[in-house]
């Protein structure tokens, strides 16, 4: 309902459904409906002109994504179902620090969800054994060697 809402323009009903939603998601423990709740809040309170909110809601949604992909270890079926989820929650947050102004931040948190999808090729490869991958950080960058 809130989504429906939210693209009919009544930001203020797509809210308060977001909110419902989020209630219940955290209610039953349900941790992807929480971050899908998480990153809908965000997107109607982006909307809705409200930008630290929206960052707010954006930031804990992307904190249970990562737990969610701590939690999941190396099944990899199930990190890809959350995959896209976490790529929407990334992106709005972006959109919200380029509309507070703040293009080093909205660039920040872009480079850190292409880190993540990097880091879970990497640990793809590792577990797979198609290559052999060593990490080398130098100061300031961080080097991969990849060896057969």
């Amino acid at each position: 309902m809130g989504a429906a809402y939210g693209d009919l323009g009544n930001n203020v009903q797509a809210i308060k459904y977001a909110q419902q939603y989020l209630a219940i998601a955290r209610e039953i423990k349900d941790r992807e409906r929480e971050g899908l709740a998480l990153n809908n809040l965000g997107g109607a309170f982006l909307k809705a002109g409200n930008l630290a909110e929206a960052e707010k809601m954006l930031v804990q949604g992307i904190q249970v994504w990562e737990l969610m992909r701590q939690m999941l270890g190396s099944n990899d079926a199930n990190k890809i179902s959350i995959f896209e989820g976490q790529a929407r929650t990334y992106q709005a947050l972006q959109e919200v620090r380029v509309a507070q102004n703040n293009p080093y931040a909205a660039l920040e948190i872009a480079e850190r969800g292409r880190a993540r999808a990097f880091v879970d090729l990497l640990t793809q490869r590792l577990s797979s054994g198609a290559a052999s991958l060593v990490i080398v950080p130098a100061p300031g960058s961080m080097s991969v060697l990849q060896t057969n």
